[in-house]
């Protein structure tokens, strides 16, 4: 229960009306003394009581009026201070004079990669680069800038003093609000690699197992090809090879090989070579390289004309391609003298927690929307989810959801989940060549998509309403079996 006293300023008005809830036995939870206003937070008490209590508070001298109220003035400005707190996008820590952390937004714990505030303790333990002691010892009255880092991130600070009114007309220093924004500056390139390995999700061992044998090859000077389904984010671990390589100080340039021609890739190489600050190029979709195109690289690269390390990534198995004659076997020996598989989302379920806050985080920081996490029932539902698309079809889901999402968490409402047989009919295919090519490549998706669900030649061609032997020659043909595409266990 909470009460507005209306009153004059007089002395001893504060006391009598205390007396008053002293002799009442009521337990006094809180008290604002305004000019003029007095405000009372106490239990509920009986309505008979309350009917005694009212008279005697407006019979004492100078009081004005007494009623019932909803909350406090502090209460609301208490909430309303949540509120900015909450929805601000900027990471703001509040601390004492010594440095511990008092208080701070999700904002500021999702920066500090923490599970909550009680696990901070003292902010210099976070902040490197910046004496954030020596200045609040210097109880300066100037907000202070600085470039730190944090979780080994580059982060602007802005420190502000915290004065408070004293007596005797003194103030008081008690610590420092902080504000943090990830900087645009360039990390230190000391720190770059391990900078870079942080973003890296790495909880499922087919990730851990990628990330080291990636580390080891990175140190060569040797062509690296990537090969994994779409989405499944190889161009990110492609641009990771240059990142931990001995050119991770110079430049990294991709060329797009998706429709590209003899012209344009003479062009792009011509340009990049010129440059002396160029470390890697990756040819991305190195597997839709027109045959005009492969036999143009193969050459170049015969002629030690690229003088930088090449990274290539490839949707389709370039073995197959050769065997179905729309690859050329000598650019395949010449690039593929270091190989990885990236694998799919499915075999890196132990990832999908830390993978989907990230990729919420990123949303939320490009939509300029306060920090979203998921309920548990939508990690639930993206951890039960068959991601055909890998992670960039996560990457779609978790977009939207934080774009329509209206509340503190995503829910299952929010995750446009598309059935798993929807998305398997829902194939992209390149269409480029002739009819028959064309349903070849689309036959041997759809295969693939289907196989991991239905491994047995009997199921699916039953799924696909074809005879047992039709199917057991097409996976024949297209090579898919058990040791090519995993199988997923129900």
């Amino acid at each position: 229960m909470r009460l507005e006293i209306c009153c004059e300023n007089r002395l001893g008005i504060t006391q009598d009306i205390l007396e008053i809830l002293v002799r009442h036995q009521i337990d006094l939870q809180g008290i604002e003394v305004h000019a003029e206003k007095i405000y009372l937070h106490f239990p509920s008490i009986e309505f008979a009581e309350f009917q005694h209590l009212m008279p005697e508070i407006r019979l004492i001298n100078g009081v004005k009026d007494v009623k019932t109220i909803q909350f406090m003035p502090f209460e609301r400005q208490h909430y309303e201070y949540e509120i900015a707190l909450k929805s601000e996008l900027s990471a703001l820590v509040s601390v004492d004079e010594k440095g511990k952390i008092i208080h701070l937004n999700q904002a500021a714990i999702n920066l500090f990669n923490a599970q909550d505030e009680t696990e901070l303790g003292n902010v210099s333990g976070w902040v490197k680069g910046v004496n954030i002691q020596r200045w609040l010892d210097g109880k300066s009255r100037e907000k202070l800038l600085q470039v730190g880092e944090v979780e080994q991130q580059t982060v602007q600070l802005e420190l502000f003093p915290i004065w408070l009114p004293g007596e005797q007309k003194t103030d008081t220093f008690s610590g420092a609000v902080i504000r943090f924004k990830l900087s645009q500056a360039p990390y230190p390139q000391a720190n770059q690699q391990a900078f870079i390995l942080n973003k890296a999700v790495q909880q499922a061992s087919s990730s851990k197992k990628l990330i080291r044998d990636l580390k080891k090859l990175a140190r060569t000077e040797l062509p690296l090809v990537l090969e994994g389904e779409a989405g499944t984010g190889k161009h990110y671990f492609a641009s990771l090879c240059h990142y931990l390589s001995a050119h991770s100080t110079q430049s990294v340039q991709t060329i797009e090989c998706i429709g590209l021609d003899i012209l344009k890739m003479a062009e792009s190489l011509s340009a990049f070579t010129q440059n002396n600050r160029l470390g890697s190029i990756i040819f991305r979709h190195v597997d839709q390289l027109c045959a005009e195109g492969q036999s143009y690289l193969l050459e170049q690269l015969k002629q030690s004309k690229i003088p930088c390390r090449l990274i290539f990534t490839s949707q389709k198995s370039l073995m197959f391609l050769i065997n179905e004659g729309s690859f050329d076997e000598n650019l395949y020996q010449t690039i593929n003298k270091q190989h990885l598989a990236v694998p799919p989302l499915r075999e890196r379920e132990a990832d999908l927690p830390m993978l989907a806050e990230f990729l919420i985080r990123k949303a939320c920081s490009q939509f300029e929307k306060a920090p979203l996490k998921l309920s548990k029932s939508a990690l639930e539902a993206v951890k039960q989810h068959t991601w055909l698309g890998n992670v960039s079809q996560l990457e779609q889901v978790l977009t939207q959801a934080v774009q329509i999402s209206n509340q503190d968490a995503i829910e299952v409402a929010d995750l446009q989940l598309i059935d798993n047989d929807e998305q398997a009919y829902n194939l992209q295919t390149d269409l480029n060549g002739s009819l028959d090519e064309a349903v070849k490549r689309f036959e041997n998706a759809l295969l693939r998509q289907l196989y991991p669900h239905y491994p047995s030649t009997r199921q699916l061609a039953q799924k696909l309403g074809l005879s047992h032997t039709a199917i057991a020659n097409k996976l024949r043909d297209y090579g898919i079996n058990k040791h090519t595409v995993k199988v997923i266990k129900n």
